[in-house]
Formats: structure tokens, C-alpha cells, sequence
């Protein structure tokens, strides 16, 4: 017995001695985030997050380090190889503190907690974000990017009083814990009780001070291309026929497409302009900006029927498929901006490169290229935009278009020649499902607008991938990396692959889709909801600090706002009136922000003008449904909800519609329905002139 008590106190002992000692290394060399390995040989101890492990294992009470960033942010580099890279940097920060490391795309929960915390304290925030905690992980201290010396000086300033006066520590601690409930609670009291085409008129207004109608966009010293502002307008413009809002959007999309932001040679757009017209690009490359804008670019495609739209949805895809996809048919997460020779370098050529590679036509390539070489892009080199279409630069320089198509694919060739033997920057090939969610619904709106089935084929390969690799047991999972899944599904990852179910189902009347849309609903509504409120938390359980509630759309749409959507849509394909009632308690509780902030929260605004402008139901029904969709869904139909099937269907709005001999197209109102038509003209005039008095509706 004396043994045995012995034995098991020496266990005891050892696994505590472990367990110290795990945490006095760094121990990111057992992690698969590309980010978190790019840090495992710094002499700082990183940890990954785990908020009950320092709980458990901080012994000491030492404050926390929570250092975040992504595999392809440029200033996280030059932190890491800068500060987190010096001996005596590490030397304090293994001393004082426990160092974590977080991927903000593997833990955008953190991320968003953390950044918010920073807003509050600074005002503004960015990437690497740092920021310094109590043991409990309540913020003291954020910032983004610093110097050596600056890191130092604030961490000998935070050490200090935490020894001498911590409670001054508490004391910021307890404030900023105060203003992040605040900032995560939605206001619900003064909310309307019906929506008013008044309101959101009233709000495209007020937004309309702050666009830039010279180079598009917002006025900004920097320039992020939002794609759901874009959609939203675009919507808005058709269903209120504003030339002014119509000639805004057109110079926009064309401003972006032929600007800085886009890579010609490659393909792919670029985050973000460092300026305010569009010509220097930040170079890092993510999927979910190119997902938004291959969807982007289509539906302009069917508005205003420009081939520029739809070369660049094309070339986004073609670059989506050389360099984001994974084996699985599934795309990675990012490029980074830089490679070992810096920012940017991969992507920018020096005149002597050129003029080696381009042996014909050289004033010809410069002009195309819009190079100016009184004005390097950073000392000797110079970044190539293409800053008009095809045809305008042709009928411009006395060419045909298939004349200059051949001198743009002879340039291509060369400089892709000698990319090739470039060092490519670093990809993060962590499998996202939320991005890869907005790939699906980019592909299939290009397969709306092109009717192109290599679209709609590789949507369904990733839903596919997504659905059988990245659903456990009935629970969606955030991350797929090296084979495995990772990190348990956030509220934006179910949001975003219920809408990309909903389209599918549009697309192929596949009733599974809906199926699966309806089962992840049924998910959400259990393990998100909040009590008090008609929105949804990001994430399911155990939040750090209070619960976090997406509801801004920027350059990525906020999950609430997605939720509204698919809420209100599948309860018009379900005739589900709890889902429809959901949706609209939570547009009408973020009615001032819609109308106040237009711009930041445009998704919500979409479905607030659906409902306020009304909407028409459109059915396809019969054995050449999929064919007269196809014809359908090439044109610009924003304000419709749309449903087909070959087969007789059971779903309200399919039931008693079947006609074994004849394709009906029904176009409805509330339910209420003109007489069938057969060809997609004669329902394209229905929509125009619709009217309901005076109909004799057939007996449905």
C-alpha cells in the first residue's frame, strides 16, 4: 500500500515537472497553422491559445501576451523578425509573462474580442494586434505593430505597476470588460414596428456624401473594396431606377477592375490600395476577397452586360485554381504579400527585367501596362496595372481586339516565364469552411450569370468536401489542415454554408441542398441563440469575457446579417413562419444602425429593402426546369425569390405545380400568382409589368 502511494505521487510530481516545463519552450513547432509555424524557433516561449490551459497551468498569476496576426500580413513579419526575434525581448517576456500566439483565421473569436478591446482603448487597430491581459484575460494594454525598443519600454511599464499599484490594472481591466458588454448589446427599445422604403431611402442618402464619384469608392486615404456594398447598390439602383446611384457603381466596378488592386498577369486581386485612386496594391492575396468578388463581378456582368466584368470574374477563377487549390478541390486561405525578398517583390519588375522580356511592341506594353517610369513604384521597381478594357485600348490604338488579345497573351507568356522562377510567396493552406463557403456562393452566381457548368461543378466538389470532411456528428468544424479538422465551427462558418447551400439549391433545384441548409438552421438556432435577444452569439459556449455579436458588414458580411437572410429566405421556401418573424425582429432591432451607417451594415440593408420594395415569387416547374432557369438566372433579378424543380415537389411553394406534359414559369406575389407562361421572355414582361388586378388566377 506504502508503494502504491508512493508510486503515484511520483507520478504526480513528474507530470507537474512536464508540465512546467512545457510551458518554459516554445512549442509552436506542433501546430499547423502556417502562421503559427512561421514563429516556432523565436526565443519566446509562444504558446497556442488555450483558455483553459493558462488558466490551469499560470501558477504564478503572470499577466498574459496575446499576440495575433496571419501567415500573410506583412507587419507581423517585420515584428517577428524584428522584436520576437531578439534575444532580449524574449528574455522579459519568458521572465514576466506567458506568451500566446494566436492565427486570427483560425480563432477569429479571439481576434475579434481582442481587436474590439483595442478599438476601445486607441480608436483604431490592426494587424499584428498585441495586447496585454490579467491572467483572466481581460485586456490592459493593445497596440499593433512596435519597434524593439517600443516593446520593450511597454512591457517594463505594464511589469511595473503590475508589482507596485494592480490595481489600477483592475480598474482598466473592469472598464474595458464594461465597454465590450456594451458594445456587444443590441438595443431593441426604440425599434420600428413596420419597414419604410422611407428609411432606407433616407439612408443611401446620408451614405452617398461620403463616395468618391471621381476614382470610386468611399473617400478614404486608403481604398478596401467591399463587395456586399456593392451588391447592396446594385439591388437598391434596380429597384429605385437612381441614374446618379447607377452611374456611381458602373465607374466604381470599372475603377477597381482595371486598377492597382488587380494582378493582370496572374490574375487575383490584392486586399487593399495604399492610396485613394486605386494604383498601389498592398500585396497580400485572400480567398475570401477574391470569393466575394468573382460573385461580385458576375452579377455586374448581368446588370450592366460589360465583358470587362466577366474577364475578370474568369481570371479570378483561373487564379483561384493555380494557386489556392487544394487536392480536395477545396481553396486555401491566403497568399502572403511578401516572399524573401520583401513586399511585394514577387509581383513588381524593374525596367531591365522588361525590356529583356518584352522584345515587341514595347511602347505599346508600357501604355497597357500604364507604366510610368519617371515614377518607381519603390526605387527601381514598378508595379504593371492595366487601367482600361480591352476594346477602349484597342479602338484607342488603331487595333483590333483579337490583334491586341494576341500581343497581351505573347506579354503574359514571358512574364509568367520569368515569375515562374521567382521564389512564390507562402501560401496558408489552412482550409477554411466559412471562405470556402463564399467560394461556393461566388461560383455559383458566375454560374448563374455565364450558365459556364465549370462553375457550378467545382461549387458542388467543395460543398461536397465541406459537407463530408468538415461536418462531425451533425456539427460543422472552422478549419481543415493537414488531413484533420480543427477548432469547433463558429457562427460564421454555419451562416455562410447555410447561404451557400440556399444557393445551390437555387441553382439546381436539388432538394438536398435545402435539406442541409434546414438541418445547420436547426444547429444554429439551438447553440447560438441568446436569450434576451433575437440574434446570435459567435460562438457557441465558454465566450472570453462576454459573448460576441458579428453584426457590421465590411469586407467580410457580418453573421447576423447572413442569419437574417437565410432565415428569411428559408422561411419563404418553407412557408415557415417562426423563421420569416426571427428575421425580421432582428432587421428591425438594427434599424438605426442600418439607417444611421448604411455603409456598415449593408447586408442588413438588403433584406430591409427586399421587404420594404416587396419581392415576387418565381417557380420553374417541369421536366425542362433546369434548362429555363438557366435562361432565367442570366438576367439581373435582385427582388425575386426563386425556386425549380423537374420533378413534382412537396415544398410549399412547388406543391400542386407539376405538369408532366409542359415547363410552367409561375410569377407570384404573396403566394398570388399570374397565369403560367413557357418561355422566360414572356415571364421576364410578367416581372416588369407586374399587376395583380384584374388576373384570373388559375386554381392552384
Amino acid at each position: 500500500m506504502i508503494r502504491k502511494k508512493i508510486l503515484l505521487l511520483l507520478i504526480c510530481f513528474n507530470c507537474t515537472c512536464a508540465q512546467d516545463n512545457f510551458m518554459k519552450r516554445n512549442n509552436l513547432y506542433k501546430e499547423t497553422s502556417p502562421y503559427l509555424i512561421q514563429h516556432k524557433s523565436n526565443p519566446v516561449h509562444w504558446q497556442r491559445w488555450s483558455q483553459d490551459l493558462y488558466k490551469q497551468q499560470n501558477k504564478e498569476n503572470k499577466l498574459l501576451i496575446v499576440s495575433i496576426g496571419y501567415s500573410s500580413c506583412h507587419w507581423c513579419h517585420v515584428m517577428e523578425k524584428e522584436t520576437f526575434k531578439d534575444q532580449q525581448v524574449a528574455e522579459i517576456m519568458n521572465a514576466d509573462f506567458i506568451n500566446i500566439k494566436v492565427d486570427r483565421e483560425e480563432n477569429p473569436d479571439v481576434d475579434n474580442i481582442y481587436m474590439t478591446s483595442v478599438q476601445l482603448m486607441t480608436g483604431s487597430g490592426g494587424w499584428p494586434l498585441n495586447v496585454i491581459t490579467l491572467s483572466d484575460g481581460r485586456p490592459i494594454y493593445g497596440g499593433t505593430y512596435h519597434t524593439k525598443e517600443q516593446w520593450i519600454n511597454v512591457l517594463d511599464q505594464v511589469q511595473k505597476i503590475y508589482l507596485e499599484n494592480p490595481s489600477r490594472l483592475e480598474e482598466i481591466a473592469q472598464n474595458i470588460e464594461n465597454g465590450l458588454q456594451a458594445y456587444n448589446t443590441i438595443e431593441v427599445t426604440d425599434r420600428p414596428s413596420t419597414f419604410s422604403t422611407d428609411s432606407i431611402n433616407l439612408g443611401v442618402e446620408n451614405w452617398k456624401k461620403t463616395w468618391d464619384f471621381q476614382y470610386g469608392g468611399e473617400k478614404s486615404s486608403q481604398k478596401f473594396i467591399v463587395p456586399v456594398r456593392y451588391q447592396f447598390l446594385m439591388q437598391y439602383q434596380k429597384i429605385t431606377g437612381n441614374l446618379e446611384i447607377n452611374a456611381y457603381i458602373l465607374n466604381s466596378l470599372k475603377k477597381i477592375a482595371n486598377s492597382g488592386v488587380f494582378d493582370p498577369i496572374e490574375g487575383g486581386f490584392y486586399r487593399y490600395s495604399v492610396d485613394p485612386f486605386w494604383e498601389v496594391p498592398h500585396f497580400e492575396k485572400m480567398l475570401y476577397d477574391n470569393a466575394q468578388l468573382i460573385g461580385l463581378f458576375a452579377t455586374a456582368y448581368k446588370k450592366y452586360n460589360t465583358p470587362l466584368f466577366k474577364n475578370r470574374a474568369y481570371e479570378i477563377f483561373d487564379f483561384m485554381e493555380e494557386h489556392l487549390q487544394d487536392s480536395s478541390g477545396a481553396y486555401y486561405a491566403a497568399i502572403d504579400a511578401d516572399n524573401q525578398l520583401g513586399e511585394g517583390r514577387y509581383y513588381i519588375w524593374t525596367q531591365q527585367e522588361l525590356k529583356q522580356l518584352i522584345l515587341e511592341n514595347w511602347d505599346l506594353f508600357v501604355s497597357f501596362y500604364s507604366i510610368d517610369f519617371s515614377k518607381p513604384f519603390n526605387q527601381e521597381f514598378y508595379i504593371l496595372r492595366q487601367s482600361k478594357s480591352i476594346n477602349q485600348f484597342a479602338s484607342e490604338n488603331g487595333l483590333t481586339e483579337e490583334n491586341l488579345q494576341l500581343k497581351i497573351d505573347y506579354w503574359k507568356n514571358q512574364l509568367k516565364g520569368a515569375l515562374s522562377k521567382r521564389d512564390f510567396p507562402t501560401i496558408d493552406n489552412k482550409l477554411l469552411a466559412s471562405w470556402n463557403a463564399l467560394a461556393i456562393k461566388g461560383l455559383a452566381q458566375a454560374y448563374q450569370a455565364f450558365g459556364d457548368e465549370q462553375f457550378l461543378n467545382k461549387a458542388i466538389t467543395i460543398f461536397n468536401f465541406v459537407e463530408k470532411e468538415m461536418i462531425v456528428s451533425g456539427d460543422l468544424f472552422h478549419t481543415h489542415q493537414q488531413g484533420k479538422v480543427k477548432i469547433e465551427g463558429f457562427l460564421e462558418d454555419y451562416a455562410h454554408l447555410i447561404e451557400a447551400a440556399l444557393f445551390l439549391y437555387q441553382v439546381t433545384g436539388n432538394t438536398e441542398y435545402i435539406e442541409t441548409s434546414e438541418k445547420l438552421t436547426q444547429v444554429v438556432l439551438a447553440d447560438f441563440s441568446l436569450n434576451d435577444q433575437p440574434y446570435f452569439s459567435f460562438k457557441k459556449d465558454q465566450p472570453l469575457i462576454t459573448q460576441i455579436l458579428s453584426t457590421e458588414d465590411n469586407v467580410l458580411p457580418s453573421s447576423n446579417s447572413i442569419m437574417a437572410n437565410n432565415l428569411f429566405l428559408l422561411g419563404q421556401l418553407l412557408q415557415d413562419q417562426p423563421y420569416i418573424e426571427r428575421a425580421k425582429n432582428m432587421l428591425l432591432g438594427m434599424h438605426p444602425q442600418i439607417i444611421e451607417y448604411t455603409s456598415g451594415y449593408t447586408l442588413w440593408a438588403s433584406l430591409y429593402t427586399t421587404i420594404a420594395y416587396g419581392f415576387y415569387e418565381v417557380i420553374v416547374n417541369g421536366s425542362e426546369a433546369k434548362q429555363i432557369s438557366k435562361e432565367l438566372l442570366r438576367h439581373f433579378l435582385p427582388e425575386i425569390i426563386f425556386q425549380q424543380s423537374e420533378i413534382e415537389g412537396d415544398l410549399p411553394l412547388l406543391k400542386d405545380r407539376f405538369d408532366p406534359q409542359q415547363t410552367y414559369i409561375y410569377v407570384c406575389q404573396n403566394r398570388v400568382c399570374l397565369l403560367p407562361v413557357t418561355n422566360t421572355s414572356d415571364a421576364l414582361e410578367q416581372l416588369e409589368n407586374f399587376s395583380i388586378s384584374n388576373t384570373k388566377f388559375p386554381n392552384f
